[in-house]
């Protein structure tokens, strides 16, 4: 039988997002996981292009951006189900919304966004928890509305704690992640003894 206990293996965004696909198109439906990730890779590229376009010529902007749409390890060739394109994406589209609320747009939309976009990334890979409160400190020197920064960051602690309590409620642990701990360090140091080609065979079975 499968076992329903709540887990805090890692971070939930990325479980959300491949439960999400599977509710939709199917239990276990690989195919449409991997699809899900090249859509991401291309959108990740579509906006490297848009930040490079702001401060760069267009072909090194078009030239940058398909390097990265080709990026053969993430979405193509592994058929691994990974949280780095999921990531990336966030990544990249944070950045692209900051060039643009300090370049372009400073209305309440993209601050909103921004927020959004951060709250999922560090519920993606906590290790960016401190990006949003960093980039709060940017807007604030470059004299950005502070009503809109204050509720930019509202969003993010808002989420954060939305979900910390809910773990804590379920497992006693306030945090983000409970890790992977010493299972994740084992398969790790496993893969690590095989050879450059077994790695490579690995990722692609």
């Amino acid at each position: 039988s499968v076992s329903r206990m709540f887990s805090a293996y890692r971070e939930p965004a990325y479980p959300f997002f491949v439960a999400g696909i599977y509710f939709v198109f199917g239990i276990d439906n690989f195919l449409t996981v991997k699809i899900a990730q090249v859509i991401l890779l291309a959108l990740t590229a579509f906006f490297t292009f848009k930040i490079l376009n702001i401060f760069s010529t267009s072909p090194l902007a078009i030239v940058t951006a398909s390097l990265l749409a080709f990026m053969p390890l993430y979405s193509y060739q592994a058929n691994l189900i990974q949280s780095e394109p999921l990531t990336i994406f966030l990544l990249i589209t944070s950045l692209f919304l900051i060039v643009d609320i300090v370049k372009n747009n400073k209305s309440l939309k993209y601050y909103l966004l921004l927020g959004a976009v951060f709250s999922i990334l560090v519920l993606t890979k906590a290790y960016f928890i401190f990006l949003p409160f960093i980039i709060a400190v940017m807007f604030y020197l470059k004299r950005e509305p502070l009503k809109y920064v204050a509720i930019y960051i509202l969003i993010v602690i808002t989420v954060l704690l939305s979900w910390m309590t809910y773990a804590y409620s379920h497992t006693g642990v306030f945090n983000i992640t409970e890790g992977r701990q010493n299972l994740h360090l084992y398969t790790r140091s496993i893969r690590a003894t095989l050879s450059y080609r077994q790695q490579v065979s690995y990722f692609n079975s």
